[in-house]
Formats: structure tokens, C-alpha cells, sequence
């Protein structure tokens, strides 16, 4: 079986950790099932803008025939292949969230007609957060979030992580995760800075200090979990975000906003939290509580729901590659 991954998202040169999880993804499914062949389309919009999606037409007009299966990682890939592929190929769609466009790069109205093309058009949707309500009874709609390399995400002493990093040992991190911008807006880095302020002042937790992994190395990224007590997730919106499973896979407690999967992902693992509001006030509180539950308690399993719920790498890709065969299967 040969397969096409087309994907807007992908390490470049400039921007080694743009789409990483998509590149792990796809090296993963290799390591899978060794019978499946894997090669990749990349269209660099983040460094071409739209000519990339222009040039990409026809570029894959040429060889996209010549797969079995077209796996399109986000709806603009999707678009893109939809437009070139013959109308038998199967396709399938991963969506990053449940139909959400950045409204200040293309219009609603434009984004909503093209979500639901694709949508209509796409042989299995894979959403990463939740399958839409509409959807629930479509056997076509697959709830499928990334795994996490639990291998390379693996606890560490928090004192070797702070050493490696030259951070204080005798400091509390809390960590913000903005892949390459601090002050993406989505992100909420501000909200982030009113926790720590209310920690200090309300909660007199004055050994804390805010601990940022926004453009490290990817070597690195671990040292940066190993080395906080709590990642602190405060973005408006999210699909099933990375770093809180990470997080969770270094034995990390997480307080978040109730975004994307997070509800799902922290349900049942103690001192993890996710906030009703939105707001520093509460979400201090909640961050509060965590850190008072680590000083009383020592050595919290939050590592092991990562397998129970199978986040875990192995077990989303095994579900994938079910995925791929019964498509397969059903195209001849």
C-alpha cells in the first residue's frame, strides 16, 4: 500500500518544530507496519503564503495518481488534493479542531463552505478533539488525537532537567508552552502572567518563576517538562493539545482552560485540573491547590493514564493503520 501524506504543517530549515507532530506521526506509521509506504507533500504556506497552494496543484496533479490512500493533514491540504485527485482515490482528512478558521486570514463565510466541502467529500474524518454532534452516528467520523512519543517524553529527575537548563534548583516552574511565539495570541500569554502574579500575591508562592518553551530545540523539549511542577495551559482554543499530553507523559501535573480534548485527556488523573472559567482568578486557584497537593503528597502517578487512556504513540497508530486497511480494502 503506498501512501500519500499531504500536509500545510512540516519541520523546514527555519522553523524546525513547525508541524513536528505530524513529521513524528508519519515516522511512527512506518516504524508500524513496515508493508506500507509513506511519502510526504509538503505545502510550505508558512514560508511561500499562497503560491505554495498554487504551485502545489500542479505539482500534485502529476503524482498523486499513483497512490493508494491520501492522508491530508488540515482542511487546506485537503482543498488542495480534492481539486487534483481522481474522484475513486480514497481520501482521508485529519482536522486539527472541530472546524475552526483563523477569521483574520479568510472570511467565516469563506471557511465555513470550505470546511463542510471538505467535509462531504473526504472518505474519513479524523478530528483530534471531538467528533461534531451532527456526526456522532457517522461511521465515517473517527475521534483519533495524536499520540505522544512516551519514550522521549519520559520522566526525569527535576533536578538533572534543572541543571541542564541552568535554572535555579531552589524555584518552582511553571511552564507556558507557545511552540514559536510567546505572545501568540490564542495562547494567552497574559492570562499566564496574571496566574503567576496572583500565586505570589494572593497565594504567597514566592519561589515560583514562569518558565517558557517557545522555540528550544527539540533535544531540549523534555528538560523543559522535567523541570517545572505544573504546565499551565491557558489558550482560548485548542484541538488536543500537544504539550498537555507531553506534560502528562513526563509524570507532570497540568491545569488548564476547557479547551479542545482537555476534559477527556485529564479526566480521572489526580491533581490535574481543568478550569470552568476562564479567568486568573480561577484558574490560580486552581494552580494553587496543585502545588499545595505536591508539597503534601510525593510521587502522584500521573504517567500511567497516558497508557490507560492510550495516548500513547503505539496505540494511536495502531488504530491509524486499521484506518488505512479498511480503506484500502474497500477501494478495490
Amino acid at each position: 500500500m503506498k501512501i500519500l501524506h499531504i500536509t500545510n504543517a512540516f519541520p523546514y530549515e527555519n522553523a524546525p518544530a513547525y508541524g513536528i507532530f505530524v513529521k513524528e506521526q508519519i515516522e511512527q506509521l512506518k516504524q508500524g507496519d513496515a508493508s506500507i509506504m509513506h511519502d510526504v507533500f509538503f505545502i510550505n504556506g508558512k514560508k511561500e503564503g499562497k503560491k505554495a497552494y498554487w504551485n502545489a496543484i500542479f505539482q500534485l496533479r502529476r503524482q498523486i495518481k499513483s497512490y493508494d490512500l491520501i492522508h491530508c493533514h488540515h482542511v487546506y491540504s485537503a482543498f488542495i488534493a480534492l481539486l487534483v485527485k481522481p474522484r475513486k482515490q480514497k481520501m482521508i482528512t485529519s482536522f486539527l479542531s472541530s472546524g475552526f478558521f483563523d477569521a483574520s486570514k479568510i472570511p467565516f463565510w469563506i471557511s465555513n463552505r470550505l470546511y463542510r466541502w471538505v467535509l462531504r467529500n473526504t472518505d474519513a474524518k479524523i478530528f483530534k478533539d471531538k467528533i461534531p454532534d451532527f456526526a456522532l452516528q457517522d461511521l465515517s467520523f473517527h475521534y483519533l488525537p495524536n499520540g505522544v512519543d512516551t519514550s522521549f517524553f519520559s520522566p526525569m529527575p527535576m533536578s538533572e532537567a534543572k541543571q541542564k537548563l541552568n535554572l535555579a534548583h531552589d524555584k518552582k516552574y511553571l511552564l507556558f508552552v507557545s511552540a514559536n511565539d510567546l505572545h501568540r495570541k490564542e495562547k494567552r500569554y497574559d492570562l499566564f502572567q496574571e496566574i503567576v502574579k496572583k500565586l505570589k500575591e494572593q497565594y504567597q508562592h514566592e519561589d515560583i518563576e514562569e518558565l517558557h518553551l517557545v522555540n528550544a530545540k527539540r533535544q531540549e523539549v523534555p528538560l523543559y517538562f522535567n523541570a517545572s511542577h505544573i504546565h499551565i495551559l491557558t489558550s482560548d482554543y485548542e484541538g488536543s493539545p500537544n504539550s498537555v499530553k507531553e506534560a502528562l507523559s513526563c509524570n507532570v501535573a497540568v491545569v488548564s482552560t476547557s479547551v479542545g480534548n482537555v476534559v477527556k485527556m485529564l479526566e480521572d488523573i489526580p491533581n490535574c485540573y481543568v478550569s470552568a472559567k476562564q479567568d486568573s482568578q480561577t484558574m490560580a486557584e486552581l494552580a494553587h491547590k496543585c502545588l499545595k497537593t505536591q508539597e503534601e503528597i510525593l510521587n502522584i502517578d500521573i504517567r500511567s493514564h497516558i497508557f490507560t487512556k492510550k495516548l500513547d504513540n503505539q496505540s494511536i497508530i495502531k488504530q491509524l493503520i486499521q484506518l488505512y486497511y479498511q480503506l484500502y480494502n474497500h477501494s478495490k
